[in-house]
């Protein structure tokens, strides 16, 4: 009997993976976000080496040779250009929330259910449906919601996005340096930080706004096409979708940042350039979203 077991445990599999393999792969993370460099998993009683960080993650999808329709991350701060680009090439689209999200995070019977019922359902309807689910939930429950953004990221366009910002962040590199453009946000029972300048993100339509040049332009063509959908609670209209990692007069940080995203792809004149922020930039004041906020 033993020996018959351990045979059929062996087929089971084989016989799954050959006559009833999956025509198409959802990925789902649900825990703390720590933001592009701390990664997924982070929590208040663990350590950030716990963290499974984009490296790694890029590292597993290399080695499995499965393509997703969509990855997503119901986890605080993982909407930035630098996890779009980590996950280019393993999904068609990505669901990331820029902000801290509540405890009530996603909402997920309506979006399961449709799969139930159509498990062809094209991936941006799906998307559409957990983002407008995850803000109207959160905004319906004020105790224990109250405040979301969520983004269905079109993956295609995240290499021009890129080049894009690449081109725009070179030719206002001065103003950059000299101006801290984390935006503050409101503390969530999800994290126990305050403010986005611990993780060193910035609104990147905010910034193009905001910090305007004759780059700004397709700078924001680019990230509107690679936007696919976007909503967020009436208390976030100041965030747009995603965010960009400027590591400001924190050493340690950067120097994580820099092995991650090497192995990530980024190209290392990127990375280089990178470092300015932590010695260029000793004097950066924080940057006030007021007239954004108001004009948006």
């Amino acid at each position: 009997n033993i020996v018959y077991a351990v045979s059929v445990e062996k087929l089971i599999p084989r016989v799954i993976l050959g006559v009833f393999k999956a025509q198409r792969n959802i990925l789902l993370f649900w825990n703390h976000g720590g933001g592009p460099v701390d990664g997924f998993g982070k929590n208040e009683w663990g350590r950030d080496t716990e963290c499974l960080t984009l490296n790694e993650m890029t590292s597993a999808f290399e080695s499995c040779d499965i393509t997703f329709d969509i990855i997503g991350m119901d986890c605080c701060l993982m909407s930035s250009l630098e996890t779009c680009y980590a996950l280019y090439n393993y999904c068609d689209y990505t669901i990331l929330s820029e902000n801290f999200e509540s405890s009530i995070g996603w909402y997920y019977t309506n979006f399961i259910n449709a799969l139930c019922e159509n498990t062809s359902i094209d991936s941006y309807q799906l998307g559409k449906l957990i983002v407008d689910d995850m803000v109207s939930k959160n905004a319906e429950d004020s105790e224990n919601g109250g405040s979301g953004t969520l983004a269905l990221i079109d993956e295609r366009y995240i290499p021009n996005l890129y080049r894009a910002w690449k081109n725009y962040a070179y030719a206002n590199e001065s103003d950059l340096l000299h101006s801290n453009y984390s935006r503050t946000v409101k503390k969530s029972s999800r994290a126990k930080v305050n403010s986005m300048e611990n993780y060193y993100v910035t609104d990147i339509m905010a910034l193009a706004s905001s910090l305007y040049s004759e780059e700004s332009k397709p700078l924001i063509a680019q990230l509107k096409k690679a936007i696919a959908y976007y909503d967020c609670t009436e208390n976030c209209q100041g965030l747009t979708g995603m965010s960009i990692t400027l590591p400001y007069n924190d050493r340690a940080y950067y120097y994580n940042l820099k092995k991650i995203f090497i192995e990530c792809g980024f190209d290392k004149g990127y990375i280089t350039w990178l470092y300015k922020f932590v010695t260029d930039a000793n004097n950066a004041k924080q940057y006030s979203f007021t007239e954004f906020d108001e004009t948006w």
